[in-house]
């Protein structure tokens, strides 16, 4: 299993709808609580989003290699299908 690294910003509403998206999907299939997932605010921290290549949030990443970017306009069922495509991934 790998580590979803997920950059945020605070008071991002996309960011709101990619925690919501985990959330529901982990009541729904509880090995999806089992995915470690470290969230980094770019507001905190912006160190160390620096050697990550994204334009917007949420991004999710393993490793270095992005998994979703969030875009403007994004639809909450969009942005939950690809933060369970992120979620498969690292379970595999």
């Amino acid at each position: 299993m790998k580590t979803i690294t997920m950059f945020t910003v605070d008071g991002c509403p996309y960011c709101a709808k990619a925690r919501k998206a985990i959330a529901e999907l982990s009541a729904e299939n509880p090995a999806y609580t089992s995915v470690p997932i470290e969230e980094i605010s770019e507001t905190q921290h912006p160190e160390l989003a620096d050697p990550y290549d994204y334009q917007a949030t949420p991004a999710m990443f393993i490793g270095y290699d992005k998994l979703f970017e969030a875009h403007v306009g994004q639809s909450y069922e969009d942005i939950r299908d690809h933060v369970k495509s992120a979620l498969d991934t690292a379970l595999a």
